[in-house]
């Protein structure tokens, strides 16, 4: 009887031992996909966080601003825009997501932002991104000299030709 009491004390024992052995690699494999998948998804920005970088308010009705972009990108050859996306709906303000790529001398720039209603009589940009793809440096956030030239170019290039446009 002692044998067999010895037998399955040992068997018990053995088993807590791989249940536990079992908790430990699942607990680490656990934290390695948990920090994976939380590199993977600030790698590929999945989703915009991060609040504008800059606003910029027209005494516009959104149309006329949309209208404004469009004419603007047209007669300009270094400058190309890009519809990416609206959130809303009719009844609500819709925002609209866009892409401005401008190119400058040998440099290739690109911008993101969105525009909406902002008031009866007004609509805004928001500046979400600005990139400089030719020597791949940019970002979501105004946290350095390098990003406030990206910022500079942005603002010389776009917003002021839709300030001065007629």
């Amino acid at each position: 009887m002692t044998t067999l009491f010895n037998f399955a004390k040992s068997d018990m024992i053995n088993f807590i031992l791989m249940k536990w052995k079992q908790a430990i690699i699942f607990s680490v494999l656990a934290v390695i996909l948990f920090f994976f998948f939380k590199i993977i998804y600030s790698v590929l920005q999945i989703s915009a966080i991060y609040p504008p970088m800059k606003e910029y308010i027209f005494s516009l009705k959104p149309g006329e601003l949309a209208n404004k972009i469009i004419r603007i990108t047209n007669d300009d050859s270094n400058m190309n825009y890009k519809l990416t996306d609206s959130t809303g709906t009719l009844n609500d303000d819709l925002n609209y997501y866009a892409d401005i790529y401008l190119k400058d001398d040998s440099t290739l720039f690109m911008f993101n932002f969105f525009y909406n209603k902002s008031g009866k009589e007004q609509s805004k940009i928001n500046l979400v991104g600005a990139f400089d793809k030719t020597h791949q440096f940019g970002g979501y956030e105004n946290n350095s000299k390098d990003m406030q030239s990206l910022i500079n170019i942005f603002e010389k290039n776009f917003i002021d030709r839709i300030n001065f446009s007629p």
